[in-house]
């Protein structure tokens, strides 16, 4: 008959396990209670941030200078209204129009013919192959060219033959101008097919 086991110590094999799965316990608490702590330190302290980064943005505007019945510009510019330097390049266009401001296609006498390129400020602005001509420098932020034209330009009455009768006529000059980010060198080059050089105009070549 099986004696009964009263009052008699756990065997040491169940106090070592025992033992073990206490400090198993106490060891994982211990590191979900590290991990726990650094992702709620993590999701307190890294905090989203609002992108306040800003592209380059290239643009001008003409600026200039109208008499009161617009026969007249004087101090022709370009004004950069972008947010990084520019090469500002500009041309102009003539047409003869009516009162009505109706473009007159038909040929003006020599003598009545407007050629501007001999009042264009050669000292700030080089011509290039396209019809535009360049300005020598990069223009800063908010900051405007050089004069284009040395002199007002006039757009007084002209007459156009009709045979026996003469029209008359008015000169309308429009500037036209773009920009282009002055860096790196071949965005220019690329875009217009030139670079400028302490105010040379060069021909682009890929490599430059």
């Amino acid at each position: 008959m099986a004696k009964k086991n009263k009052g008699l110590k756990p065997s040491k094999k169940v106090i070592r396990w025992n033992r073990s799965f206490v400090v198993l316990a106490a060891l994982l608490v211990l590191v979900l209670g590290i991990v726990g702590t650094t992702l709620a330190w993590l999701t307190d302290k890294t905090k989203d941030l609002t992108n306040t980064f800003e592209y380059a943005k290239v643009s001008c505007q003409v600026l200039e200078d109208v008499n009161s019945n617009e026969t007249r510009k004087t101090n022709v510019r370009i004004q950069n209204t972008g947010n990084t330097d520019a090469y500002i390049r500009a041309t102009y266009v003539v047409t003869y129009r009516d009162e009505a401001g109706n473009i007159l296609y038909e040929t003006l006498e020599d003598d009545w013919k407007v050629d501007l390129t001999k009042e264009i400020n050669t000292d700030s602005w080089v011509p290039g192959k396209d019809g535009y001509w360049y300005c020598k420098k990069p223009v800063a932020p908010g900051k405007e060219t050089p004069a284009l034209f040395k002199a007002p330009i006039d757009g007084n009455g002209r007459f156009l033959n009709h045979g026996s009768s003469k029209e008359h006529a008015i000169t309308y000059v429009e500037i036209l101008a773009t920009a282009i980010q002055s860096q790196p060198v071949k965005a220019m080059g690329e875009a217009w097919g030139y670079t400028m050089n302490n105010g040379t105009l060069t021909p682009y070549t890929s490599g430059n």
